[in-house]
């Protein structure tokens, strides 16, 4: 078995000084990611918890198969559930379990979708009967939407149930080839019931997609019920310890308070009735993706400790004959493939607290009948939730190849903390859908300004004039106020340059869809400049609400400024047609890249380190907090079962009598 323990007991001597030189407090900086001293102990514990747990620590993963992924992972779920009803469901404990752990099991769903969507739009009754046996895994589900045909999509989604009043039931049917449920995660051999997305149908009247909670296998034998056929649909990039899973229904009958009834109820005569907002169904995809933020977030961070603890260890090449090798980390290339992406990362973080205060905000005033900032929120999370994956997808990308050859290594970690991130920008919205609903929700923001409405929130500064070029000197692109203006500038140009096109064709005698499909690619464009707008003012607004001391505001600052000096050069062609910078203003954008970089470097691992990722979490041999990562991708080479025999058997199966005629010949 592999361990990351104890392979070394003393410090990587390089390592170490780029800890005694930070400026920066590794202490006040944890403190504040993590918000207090005894939220800080209870991480030590819980992560001193995984590490004693041989299920949890799962050290052999990376040489294990499918179907040992598959079970190991049910024993961590287990455990994970354990600890869970342990602690009483308490949120951060629970959240902070999953995180150190990097538990990944099968029926995850069942924990981090099930369990809130019961809470969420399950009637008193249902909750009552269904939640504690959820928590107790007496029985467990999976959320089962996307079909074989549709994903997205919902209003289209083919799946029916159909009431029948005669028998107090309803007939759930997969009604064509196309409409079977392909891809829930633990449909295939772990759950017993799923809630299910489909059509809801009475008297002849089709009252659109509804959630069913329906048992799916028997809670006798686990075998599939008369009519449900279920299985796994095949190896794909990542998730080795999920059964996703495919489920058609035959005609099957259902009781009819397996519809879920918090927001609409149905008679045992079949009087059908919505209470409250038709979008309460998708309450629970919308938190979903502020989850999906979280674990943008979460896989950059590690990724980008690995990478940067092993750039401050590795050392390459001299500028001179006479000089010893360089670390990595001091050469501006390395500096550039890390330092924008260690910036993203805490961009990331103030993002994810900003969606989580305006998630609950908005469900808050949704529980009492307002309604009015659900199709905000839902743009909000849409947008973020592509942006923030392909960026990340592309962070753990870059980190990866920042740490060469070795950086392909499993055991480093970082190609499965990047297959990781390549899954979420397709789980619950493929990325161009998820930005194309945001655009939706601009240009119908746009039409009712035009129609007198003044705009408020993330979309107030389109209602708003912004004049001329913010920057009059280099030292502008180190102001968050400017930055912000020059995103607002940017973004403000795109959408409302996209939205007059498409308007011309509609005014000109056209159809929406063929505007719709002329302008979508910039459409695309303008979208994305408002969620980076978006994403770069919780950054600024998150940092100068923080009470820490002057020295991590500067760096935190210093990380504000970089990352929309990348951003602003990535899109310089964008920010200049928009007339928020000029081109002589690029040079200076550089000259500042150049300082911030410098201002960031001493304290780069102490900004990692900030994470208190403990090894355990890591599972790298390359980003160890002692630095000794040779010693540590030598001895896991040890761990790998295909060396324990001097002669691997394929010699003999395959190779043996080609060789020996080899030796024949000479």
């Amino acid at each position: 078995m592999m361990s990351f323990r104890n392979v070394c007991t003393t410090i990587n001597s390089d390592l170490q000084k780029e800890r005694d030189s930070a400026i920066i407090s590794v202490e006040e900086l944890a403190l504040f990611i993590w918000g207090s001293k005894e939220r800080r102990h209870r991480r030590q514990e819980i992560a001193a918890f995984v590490d004693n747990d041989p299920d949890l620590r799962n050290d052999n993963a990376i040489y294990s198969t499918n179907q040992e992924c598959y079970e190991s992972g049910l024993r961590q779920g287990i455990k994970v559930f354990d600890f869970a009803n342990s602690c009483n469901w308490k949120q951060e404990d629970v959240q902070d379990l999953l995180q150190i752990s990097a538990a990944s099991f099968g029926f995850s769903l069942h924990m981090v979708l099930v369990i809130p969507c019961l809470n969420k739009l399950a009637s008193e009754e249902q909750v009552a009967e269904l939640l504690p046996l959820c928590k107790k895994l007496s029985i467990i589900a999976n959320y089962a939407q996307t079909e074989l045909g549709h994903g997205t999509y919902v209003p289209n989604l083919e799946t029916s149930a159909t009431y029948d009043s005669a028998t107090e039931e309803f007939v759930m049917n997969s009604p064509t080839f196309t409409s079977m449920k392909f891809w829930p995660g633990g449909l295939a051999f772990t759950s017993t019931h799923s809630i299910v997305m489909a059509q809801l149908w009475v008297k002849g009247q089709c009252h659109g997609p509804h959630l069913f909670f329906v048992p799916i296998r028997s809670l006798k034998d686990h075998q599939p019920l008369k009519g449900v056929e279920l299985g796994d649909i095949g190896p794909k990039v990542g998730l080795h310890s999920t059964d996703n899973g495919f489920l058609r229904f035959d005609n099957v009958r259902y009781p009819r308070n397996t519809l879920m009834m918090k927001h609409c109820k149905l008679t045992p005569d079949g009087v059908y009735t919505r209470i409250g907002s038709a979008k309460a169904l998708y309450a629970s995809m919308v938190k979903m993706r502020v989850h999906i933020v979280s674990g943008a977030f979460d896989h950059l961070a590690k990724s980008v400790t690995i990478a940067t603890r092993y750039s401050a260890v590795r050392r390459q090449c001299t500028m001179t004959t006479s000089e010893v090798e360089k670390q990595v980390i001091d050469y501006q290339t390395q500096k550039m493939k890390l330092f924008p992406w260690l910036a993203y990362t805490y961009a990331l973080y103030f993002l994810v607290r900003q969606l989580n205060r305006f998630y609950d905000t908005v469900y808050a005033r949704f529980e009492e009948g307002d309604f009015s900032n659900l199709a905000e929120l839902h743009a909000i999370c849409a947008g973020t939730k592509a942006l923030t994956t392909y960026e990340a997808t592309r962070g753990c990308d870059m980190v990866s190849q920042a740490c060469g050859g070795h950086g392909v290594l499993r055991s480093s970690n970082l190609p499965d903390l990047y297959d990781g991130m390549r899954i979420l920008c397709t789980a619950e919205g493929e990325n161009t859908v998820m930005y194309l609903q945001t655009g939706r929700y601009l240009l119908k923001e746009v039409a009712a300004m035009e129609d007198g409405k003044s705009l408020t929130g993330s979309t107030e500064y389109l209602d708003r004039s912004i004049d001329g070029s913010a920057i009059q000197s280099p030292n502008d692109f180190q102001n968050p106020a400017k930055l912000l203006t020059l995103f607002e500038k940017r973004a403000q140009w795109l959408v409302m340059d996209v939205a007059r096109k498409m308007y011309s064709i509609t005014e000109g005698g056209g159809d929406i869809e063929t505007a719709w499909n002329l302008y979508s690619y910039q459409l695309l464009q303008s979208t994305t400049a408002h969620c980076e707008l978006y994403v770069l003012r919780a950054f600024v607004d998150g940092v100068a609400l923080s009470a820490v001391s002057a020295e991590l505001k500067k760096l935190f600052n210093a990380m504000v400024s970089l990352h929309a000096i990348v951003l602003l050069l990535r899109n310089s062609g964008e920010f200049m047609q928009s007339g928020a910078i000029a081109a002589e203003d690029i040079e200076w954008a550089h000259c500042q890249l150049r300082e911030i970089l410098d201002i960031i470097r001493p304290n780069a691992v102490a900004l990692v380190d900030g994470f208190e990722y403990a090894d355990v979490t890591l599972k790298s041999t390359l980003g160890s907090y002692d630095g000794n990562a040779y010693e540590r991708v030598f001895d896991a080479t040890k761990h790998n079962p295909r060396n324990k025999a001097k002669v691997h058997p394929s010699y003999y199966s395959v190779l043996q009598h080609r060789l020996k005629n080899t030796k024949a010949r000479l």
